[in-house]
Order: C-alpha cells, then sequence, then structure tokens
C-alpha cells in the first residue's frame, strides 16, 4: 500500500520534471542544437604517404555518426554525445564533440591510448576539416601523426 507521504513525493516530482527539462534545455548552448544531428562521411583523404589500410580502426573516422545534444563530462569541461560512442571494443572511452568558434566542432574517440580527433567547420549541412590521428606511445623521432582531410554531410 503506497502511503500518503509518497503519493505527494511521487506527484511534487512529476510536477517539477517540466520545469528541469526547460532548465536544462537552456542551458544548453545554442550551437549544439545546430550541429546535432546525423552525418555521413562522403571522403576521407590521408596525407601524402598514409597507407589508409594501416591506420587502426580506433583512429579512422566511422563511415556514419550522430552528434548528439546530451551532454557528458569530457577534457577540459563538457562535452557532448558522439554516436558511436567507441570505434572499437575498449572498456577506456572518451568520446565527445563541442562546439568551438567560429562556425566548427571537435570530435574526439579515445581508447585512452590511441584515437583521432576531427576539427571541422560547419558550412549548411556540411562538416569540413581535418582528422588527426593519436597515440600516447610518443618520441622524439617519431613522424607527423597520420591526418586527412575529412568532409561529412548532415543526413538527418
Amino acid at each position: 500500500m503506497i502511503r500518503p507521504a509518497q503519493w505527494i513525493l511521487a506527484l511534487g516530482l512529476v510536477a517539477a520534471a517540466p520545469r528541469a527539462l526547460i532548465a536544462q534545455t537552456a542551458l544548453l548552448d545554442p550551437r549544439v542544437s545546430s550541429y546535432a544531428g546525423c552525418y555521413t562521411v562522403s571522403r576521407v583523404r590521408w596525407s601524402a604517404g598514409v597507407d589508409a589500410a594501416r591506420v587502426s580502426k580506433a583512429q579512422t573516422p566511422p563511415s556514419t555518426f550522430r552528434l548528439d545534444t546530451l551532454t557528458v563530462a569530457a577534457r577540459g569541461g563538457t562535452g557532448s554525445v558522439v554516436i558511436p560512442t567507441n570505434l572499437v571494443a575498449s572498456t577506456r572511452t572518451l568520446t565527445a564533440w563541442q562546439p568551438l568558434p567560429n562556425d566548427s566542432v571537435r570530435v574526439v574517440w579515445s581508447t585512452g591510448f590511441v584515437g583521432v580527433v576531427l576539427r571541422l567547420g560547419a558550412r549548411g549541412d556540411t562538416l569540413a576539416g581535418h582528422a588527426t590521428t593519436f597515440h600516447d606511445d610518443i618520441s622524439t623521432d617519431d613522424p607527423p601523426n597520420p591526418s586527412a582531410e575529412i568532409i561529412a554531410i548532415r543526413v538527418r
């Protein structure tokens, strides 16, 4: 049997829920809403001398991705969810996207050891820019991290 105090608490939570959602929406950076959506990668062109077949799956941008509006903790503050949340099976992943100044976004997929960062400028339904791989085993003799030109087109 439900006690009267439980009913009052339940009604209070239901009544407060719309206000909480409105408050959360008000805090959302308007740029997040404008970039959120599903994208198809139409081109990835790796820099000269990079064999695309040798770039690990954990460092290769996916063929499709979704920039979500759900906020998550990210390195250096907060970001928003990007799906897929991981490019390879890994227990340590950092995956997020953030709007940047000058109509651009930063998208990161990381295993905790290796990953890829996309820095993309927005023009209409197109995000275009560069993908740069990274890894944690850095040596002064290493060549520059592989990078690629990338174009993604919003499909939804």
